[in-house]
């Protein structure tokens, strides 16, 4: 339902301190974001919540997402540490930051610690 859909966005937007100007500028206020760190946000259970199930498994990458786009390391290391379904999690919010951002984005000694399957 693209009604539900719309409310859930909003509201992450709204947790995440997003403001929209009336010239449709968007920033970001520190001021009006309702949780600091990811981990704040994942542990509201009945908002975002630690397991699978929707919204939560929507919502939280989104959050994730708005607070930790532009640090693709600190994105992963804080939904690992949220604890509950934060494989789910993760992938959805990696997957994202990744498609912004590029390949670049990834630590390198993450990336060489899985290159070694290439040799085998």
């Amino acid at each position: 339902n693209y009604q539900m859909v719309y409310k859930e966005v909003g509201a992450v937007l709204d947790d995440a301190g997003v403001v929209i100007g009336g010239d449709e500028e968007v920033r970001f206020d520190d001021k009006k974001r309702r949780f600091k760190t990811q981990r704040e946000c994942v542990a509201t259970k009945d908002e975002y919540g630690k397991p699978c199930g929707n919204p939560g498994s929507f919502k939280g990458p989104l959050h994730n997402i708005l607070i930790n786009g532009d640090d693709f390391k600190q994105a992963v290391l804080d939904e690992i540490e949220s604890g509950g379904d934060n494989c789910s999690r993760l992938q959805i919010s990696a997957s994202i930051i990744g498609a912004m951002k590029g390949y670049d984005v990834i630590p390198k000694e993450w990336v060489n610690k899985v290159d070694v399957g290439k040799e085998a």
